[in-house]
C-alpha cells in the first residue's frame, strides 16, 4: 500500500538535513519519544551519504486487532535504517517491525521552502500475509503516519532547542 504527504519544518533545509544526519539526534529522539533498549546497530558516513540503522522498543499505541496484539506485545521492536544523500537532499527510511511481518519504507525529499523546508514523504507498507495483508497494510498506515508525526514534532522541538 502506498500513500504520501508534506511536511513543513520552520527551519532551512541544510539545518533539517544536518540533524537528520547526525548520530546523537537518533539517539536523542527516540529517548525523548520515550523508546527504550536503544541501540545503534550501524552509523556509516561518507560526507555525502549518511546511513544509520537503530534498533528500538516503542510503546504500543494504537488498538490492535487481537492477532496482532498477541504478535506485537506491549511494545514493538523496530529497525530502522535512515539514509540521506546530502547533495540531493533525498534519503530512504526502512523499518522492520519485530516478530510481525510487515516492512515499512519511506521516501523522503527535502526542500527549500517559503520560511523554512519541505519534507516529501512516500510511504509503502507491506504486510505479506495470505488474506489479510492488505486489512494489515490499511490499519497500520494511519499508525505510521501518526508516529511520523509525532517524530517530526519532536524533531521541530530540537530544531527549535538548537540541537
Amino acid at each position: 500500500m502506498q500513500t504520501s504527504e508534506t511536511q513543513y519544518l520552520d527551519h532551512s533545509a541544510e539545518q533539517v538535513l544536518g540533524l537528520f544526519t547526525t548520530r546523537d539526534y537518533f539517539v536523542q529522539k527516540y529517548e525523548r519519544l520515550g523508546a527504550t533498549d536503544i541501540r545503534v546497530l550501524d552509523c556509516q558516513d561518507d560526507g555525502d551519504h549518511f546511513t544509520i540503522t537503530v534498533f528500538q522498543k516503542v510503546p504500543q499505541n494504537t488498538p490492535l486487532p487481537g492477532f496482532l496484539k498477541k504478535l506485537v506485545g506491549p511494545r514493538i521492536g523496530i529497525t530502522q535504517t535512515d539514509r540521506w544523500q546530502r547533495s540531493t537532499r533525498q534519503g530512504q527510511l526502512d523499518v522492520v517491525l519485530q516478530a510481525a511481518p510487515v516492512k515499512v519504507g519511506v521516501a523522503l525529499a527535502l526542500a527549500e521552502a517559503d520560511n523554512g523546508s519541505r519534507l516529501d514523504l512516500t510511504y509503502d507498507i507491506h504486510a505479506p500475509v495470505p488474506l489479510i495483508g492488505g486489512r494489515i497494510e490499511k490499519f497500520l498506515a494511519g499508525d505510521v503516519i501518526a508516529r511520523t508525526n509525532t517524530d517530526l514534532d519532536e524533531t521541530r522541538k530540537m530544531l527549535a532547542e538548537g540541537l
